[in-house]
């Protein structure tokens, strides 16, 4: 097995060292012949690894920052690239992912036979720089890990020291905060009220689970049965009321409602989905549900005066979806949804309370299926992972749409597609599955 580590003589170095007040650098570079398209893939087991190190030489544990575990991904992209090992800038942009930061840190491998967390931890371990760099004066922690078409694994680890992280993407965002797991797929939202959400996913073994905001506080995980083969929809059409739909291990539309005091039983809704579902309620006791079917066009079931009308395709016939669908009201009786096409960029089918218009090119580049919320009449904002696994945001202010904008400017890494809520006016919360398994969430001022 062929492996290379940052770093100095047979077994190639490379690990640095910045000093906030100094600016002092430490680096080496090494290379080989291939530079490989790269994938991402997660990092985060070596962060437990790192913290076994940490304690068996009498030292506290580093604390995960998705922030560092952005610039991780991007200097581990970036070695597998072009095939090399050589720092950048890493550990400057570590600096900027907290409050005062005075140190930095980046250790840097690859390693032939892919992905082996303890093989490059061993590594760093033996090898003297990095080994300082995994026992250092840190609190925080970030990793990565890329692989290639040739097989390769390409690692990247960045430290930091700071009292405190900074807020994540400027005045708009606050830090992301972690919420668990581990989680299975991307997650659903629903907001009952200005100060309840409820957040719902699939879990390691296939069930429905449900966490919730009540009072300013994150409830326990709670789990709601059922089996998912994909991840699910939630929605609610006021009075506490709250609908989530899953597809079924059957490939079914399945359905629990939250009535405002207790969870009804599982009822089945028939068809056979070609993905997970989405849905929207324009108005009250109106529920309307979207999938991509397996002929990868949009079917619709809408439920409406107590009753479940059948499964239709009128909606956007013709359309072909290259994701599962986003649908979402932004007044009475209207109806927004959004797919990522089989040309990647993202479309728009409008229902305006009494006819569907046609699907609507907007544009981008998308590394997933769409997310959408509506804080008030008129008002869309959109949300997608871009193809560099950061978060994008468009949004439609009533008049015209904005262009779109990367809100994540230090990072937002993230595993499939986002979940999005607008709880109150002029607030979007997003959920995202993290690049370490576990539920993440941010609040977007807009």
């Amino acid at each position: 097995m062929r492996r290379h580590i940052g770093g100095w003589a047979a077994v190639a170095i490379a690990s640095a060292v910045w000093l906030a007040a100094s600016g002092i650098s430490v680096e080496a570079r090494t290379t080989h012949a291939t530079a490989p398209s790269a994938v991402a893939l997660d990092g985060s087991a070596l962060q437990t690894l790192i913290n076994q190190d940490r304690a068996a030489n009498g030292l506290g544990p580093l604390t995960w920052s998705p922030c560092l575990a952005s610039i991780a991904l991007q200097n581990a992209q970036r070695i597998a690239a072009q095939g090399s090992l050589s720092h950048t800038n890493g550990p400057t942009l570590d600096l900027g992912c907290g409050n005062q930061s005075t140190r930095a840190g980046e250790n840097i491998a690859y390693i032939s036979s892919g992905i082996d967390d303890p093989q490059v931890n061993t590594m760093y371990m033996n090898s003297a720089g990095h080994r300082a760099n995994i026992l250092g004066a840190y609190n925080y922690v970030g990793t990565a890990w890329v692989t290639t078409a040739n097989g390769y694994g390409y690692n990247a680890e960045e430290f930091l020291y700071a009292p405190s992280l900074a807020p994540w993407g400027g005045s708009s965002q606050v830090s992301w905060e972690s919420l668990g797991g581990p989680i299975n797929d991307a997650p659903a939202v629903a907001a009952a009220s200005t100060s309840a959400i409820d957040v719902f996913v699939r879990g390691k073994d296939s069930q429905l689970w449900h966490r919730s905001l009540r009072g300013g506080s994150w409830q326990a995980w709670e789990s709601l049965g059922g089996v998912l083969s994909a991840d699910p929809a939630a929605v609610s059409s006021g009075n506490g009321q709250i609908d989530v739909f899953i597809r079924g291990s059957d490939l079914q539309l399945w359905h629990k409602q939250f009535d405002g005091v207790s969870w009804r039983a599982w009822e089945p809704l028939g068809g056979v989905l070609g993905s997970a579902p989405s849905a929207a309620s324009p108005a009250a006791g109106r529920l309307d549900v979207f999938v991509r079917g397996t002929d990868g066009q949009l079917w619709q079931r809408t439920y409406n005066a107590g009753t479940w009308g059948a499964w239709s395709n009128q909606a956007g016939a013709g359309g072909v979806l290259g994701s599962k669908p986003a649908a979402v009201s932004s007044g009475s009786g209207r109806l927004d949804v959004f797919i990522r096409g089989r040309d990647m960029q993202l479309w728009q089918l409008t229902f305006n309370g009494t006819s569907w218009g046609g699907w609507q090119a907007l544009g981008g580049t998308l590394g997933s299926g769409p997310a959408a919320a509506s804080f008030g009449s008129g008002r869309l904002d959109v949300f997608v992972r871009g193809t560099d696994s950061q978060l994008w945001h468009r949004w439609w202010d009533g008049s015209v749409w904005q262009p779109w904008n990367r809100d994540a400017a230090n990072g937002g890494v993230f595993n499939l597609e986002p979940a999005a809520v607008a709880p109150a006016s002029g607030r979007v919360d997003v959920f995202v599955h993290g690049l370490d398994n576990g539920l993440w969430h941010e609040t977007v001022s807009t």
